[in-house]
């Protein structure tokens, strides 16, 4: 599972504002505190004014602790948003809540995802109370900085003026209170902490490292790309493929690096001078090397690179330079490097983590309670829009009034109209 830091873009959030649509989703000291006036329009209580359902009511347990209606709510509500908005991109209407998704309705199995997600965000926190693993002072001040950026964005997109009321409109708008928003969002802080704790810092050998990347065929290395240049005929056929002025000249610097020892800096200064891999600016590209897995996968994800290439690397020992290597493009010099790097570590205990989350959510224990049994996602969503809408109109300004004259009269067209007092 995959957490990222970043709130919602807040220039996304303020569209919520005009559009009724949503698409987002604890340090407590970022929610709106009690004693904030709710703006018109806005419930006290999300959950409560959709399905008659207060938020705090226990729909289910993980591994004995409480999952609330208004934390599975929220990923009801945040997957059909999703679900919405995909919809209207390919022209299409609402959602179809009878269609069959893995062999169920679809109100049910966005019912039951919702339970696996807050299942996971449960889990999450429990683990890290287990490590004593809790926010930091930088995790804290970053994520306010987040927050505070939100309601500014919020307060210059709303019509209030006020950047506290816009914040609680907009919560309100996906469906959470500002305690759980916070638990959400303050997740992955806690999720990195946890996979630093048990794979990552000075616990990962070099070892245990340099036996995953066996175990995953992963390996780094560069290139100088020789780019072969086809000739053509008047009438666009091609004469000649370039593969043999790309063989003459990667030869010729094949030989450079011999005859200076195949050190690493002089491969670099002639990939600068010479590799046709390079960036629309002429930088080269990945000048580090590339990282792949025996798929010939990139491990940023990025795609993948020429078997050739794979291959050959694969075949060097690290610091090993190879002799120029035929593909499609033209032929590669190519400098196999070691692959233990920051970036692959992470990718490590990322890998690590993942499977220990796996084994977590395999073994909590879920129970769902009466409540559960009472909730149904397409009533919920269905409530949650049409509140959205009241919401939206309450949150527009009354037109001005103005005050009638009598045309011809200079002394009324001169008196100013009427203002509220105080």
């Amino acid at each position: 599972m995959r957490f990222g830091k970043k709130l919602l873009s807040a220039a996304a959030a303020g569209a919520l504002l005009v559009t009724a649509l949503t698409g987002c989703g604890g340090g407590q000291g970022s929610s709106p505190k009690p004693s904030v006036t709710l703006p018109d329009g806005v419930p006290a209580d999300v959950i409560q004014e959709t399905i008659g359902m207060a938020r705090d009511t226990a729909v289910a347990t993980v591994n004995g602790r409480e999952v609330t209606a208004e934390e599975l709510l929220y990923w009801v509500a945040y997957s059909a948003d999703q679900v919405m908005q995909m919809n209207q991109y390919y022209g299409g209407g609402d959602i179809n809540w009878d269609q069959e998704l893995e062999g169920v309705p679809t109100r049910d199995y966005v019912l039951n995802n919702a339970l696996e997600t807050a299942k996971l965000y449960e889990v999450v926190w429990q683990k890290a109370e287990e490590q004593d693993c809790g926010l930091t002072d930088e995790d804290k001040a970053d994520y306010d900085a987040q927050v505070a950026e939100l309601k500014s964005q919020l307060e210059a997109s709303g019509t209030s003026g006020d950047a506290e009321s816009e914040y609680l409109r907009w919560l309100a708008f996906i469906g959470i209170s500002g305690e759980t928003f916070d638990m959400v969002n303050q997740t992955p802080y806690i999720y990195g902490h946890l996979k630093d704790k048990l794979f990552g810092g000075d616990g990962l050998t070099a070892e245990a490292m340099g036996q995953w990347l066996e175990d995953n065929g992963v390996v780094r290395a560069k290139h100088i790309l020789i780019a072969a240049e086809p000739t053509k005929d008047a009438d666009g056929n091609v004469t000649d493929d370039g593969m043999a002025a790309a063989l003459e000249k990667a030869n010729e610097i094949r030989a450079q690096l011999k005859a200076a020892g195949d050190t690493e800096e002089q491969f670099d200064a002639l990939m600068a001078a010479n590799t046709s891999d390079v960036s629309s600016t002429g930088a080269v590209n990945n000048p580090d090397g590339y990282v792949f897995d025996a798929s010939g996968a990139l491990l940023d994800g990025s795609g993948s690179l020429v078997t050739e290439f794979t291959q050959g690397a694969a075949a060097l020992a690290v610091g090993e330079i190879s002799d120029p290597v035929q593909s499609t493009y033209g032929y590669h010099i190519l400098l196999r490097l070691d692959a233990d790097t920051a970036d692959t570590r992470n990718q490590y205990t990322t890998a690590k983590m993942n499977e220990q989350s796996d084994q977590w959510m395999e073994e909590a224990q879920v129970e769902k309670t009466a409540a559960f049994d009472q909730l149904n996602a397409e009533r919920f969503y269905t409530a949650l829009v049409d509140l959205r809408a009241e919401m939206t109109a309450a949150a527009q300004p009354e037109p001005a009034e103005t005050t009638p004259t009598e045309s011809g009269s200079p002394e009324a067209a001169a008196t100013p109209s009427a203002t509220p007092a105080g």
